[in-house]
């Protein structure tokens, strides 16, 4: 963070800098929203939350040793020790001035900036791509789903000297914030996974969810780094408005095409990728590790990048077939429990991700004859008015393709019960608990079958795979 420096607060709109006599000699070492984790040096923002006013924590983070704190106009700094050394910045707006401050530091770096964004697979996206460049770039990325108003400036705040490429991820809450984003972020190049239905409480339509997402498209300079979805109907429209854009996919015609795909023994894909204007008549094989189909996509997109930035063959290869998310990642991850396969998909669900999961549910290769697929469901958030006609079309989409049996956990998800019972799956059943959708698992789970755990974040349908893991482990203790 040695590039941060006491000048740049002067950057903030409407500031009101307070320094002390040796401000001269005062190093910033980075920025934090959280006073958990603040360390000598950090600057602190004192953010109103609605659970939490981060004004409450500053005598806390100046006795930890925070050397400057913003703070919102009016607040008066308290007659007790250790506030001497202290810069204190006064604005109108904390959360503000932290985009602020942190566009101020975005353009210190002449460096290719990716922004990446989607209804579903940015964060997957984002690993891949981190995976590919790193094979001949110093890249950075966003940790962790740092993709909102906060976590996208504490990302910028993350880039040093030496760092070649970073990759930041854009996500959408509301109507306008990719476009908010952007300004911060200026990013030279943007991919768009897809467009779908998540987070549609908090948008009139999917088409206002389409024009969010959208702006990254507009908010590049060069429109040829750009790159969309190109199987995705509602983004087709953009490849004819900006003919520079590349598109991914697996139609003819897009720029980076994959053909032949076809599910491997572990669960992971094997590909051929065609793109002309960058490989002429030569192919890349491509044999991935990591399941789910949809990462065919997101594989392409991370390898158009990397294709664009000038990457050879072997260095783009290398990135795809090491990649793998990091642990705990809960995104069609693979465990065993006494010989049954687990699906474990916890992460986040939506209506498009969550019909994406049941297909692979059902193409997943088993060992055992007769092996029954078991999806195990919680809520989708988020919907608004949609939600009950959402869970019923995914109830109904796991009776159509041949779900064994249908556990659902939520307040919502008894609509998918209702919608798979409609379709002629009568084994569907809701459960009250986590804990009760485990103890049905238990009695009724054969050594391979296969198992799909999903939902959304807020409906921790990983509680049901620890039940699953504490039994295992009281058995094996015995």
């Amino acid at each position: 963070m040695s590039l941060l420096t006491i000048n740049d607060f002067e950057t903030i709109k409407n500031s009101s800098i307070g320094k002390p006599e040796n401000s001269e000699n005062i190093r910033i070492t980075g920025v934090s929203i959280d006073s958990r984790s603040i360390e000598p040096g950090n600057v602190f923002f004192a953010i109103r939350g609605e659970r939490f006013d981060g004004h409450s924590f500053l005598p806390e983070v100046v006795q930890k040793g925070a050397n400057a704190v913003v703070v919102s106009s009016g607040w008066i700094k308290p007659e007790t020790p250790g506030w001497d050394d202290v810069i204190i910045v006064s604005v109108p707006d904390t959360g503000k001035a932290l985009r602020e401050l942190a566009g101020t530091y975005r353009r210190k770096f002449e460096i290719p900036i990716i922004g990446i964004t989607g209804t579903n697979g940015k964060t997957t996206t984002k690993e891949m791509l981190f995976s590919v460049l790193s094979q001949s770039f110093k890249t950075y990325r966003s940790p962790g789903n740092f993709n909102n108003r906060y976590g996208l400036p504490l990302t910028l705040f993350g880039i040093d000297k030496g760092i070649e490429m970073a990759i930041v991820e854009l996500g959408a809450s509301y109507p306008g914030e990719i476009e908010m984003l952007c300004e911060i972020a200026a990013p030279t190049h943007g991919v768009i996974t897809n467009i779908g239905r998540g987070h549609i409480e908090f948008f009139r339509s999917v088409e206002e969810v389409r024009q969010t997402k959208t702006a990254l498209i507009r908010a590049l300079h060069n429109k040829e780094n750009g790159f969309i979805n190109g199987d995705d109907e509602r983004l087709l429209p953009y490849k004819e408005q900006y003919p520079e854009l590349k598109t991914f996919g697996t139609e003819q015609g897009v720029d980076f095409r994959a053909s032949g795909i076809k599910m491997q023994a572990d669960g992971g894909f094997a590909f051929t990728i065609h793109a002309p204007a960058f490989l002429g008549n030569e192919r890349l094989k491509v044999r991935m590790t990591w399941p789910g189909r949809i990462n065919v996509y997101n594989a392409l997109a991370a390898a158009s990048v990397g294709f664009q930035l000038g990457m050879d063959k072997p260095s783009v290869l290398s990135g795809l077939e090491s990649f793998s998310m990091p642990d705990g990642a809960m995104r069609m991850e693979i465990t065993d429990w006494n010989g049954v396969i687990i699906i474990n998909d916890c992460y986040n669900a939506n209506p498009e991700s969550m019909n994406t999961a049941l297909d692979y549910l059902m193409e997943y290769p088993s060992t055992e004859t007769g092996s029954r697929r078991f999806a195990v469901l919680g809520d989708m958030l988020e919907l608004g008015e949609t939600s009950k006609h959402e869970h019923t079309a995914v109830g109904k989409k796991a009776a159509e393709i041949g779900v064994d049996r249908l556990l659902s956990v939520g307040r919502d998800a008894q609509y998918m019960v209702e919608g798979a019972r409609e379709a002629g799956l009568l084994e569907s059943s809701y459960s009250g608990s986590h804990e009760e959708a485990a103890e049905i698992l238990k009695n009724e789970l054969n050594e391979g079958d296969v198992v799909l755990v999903k939902g959304s974040r807020g409906s921790t349908m990983e509680k049901v795979l620890n039940h699953l893991q504490r039994e295992k482990a009281a058995r094996n203790k015995n």
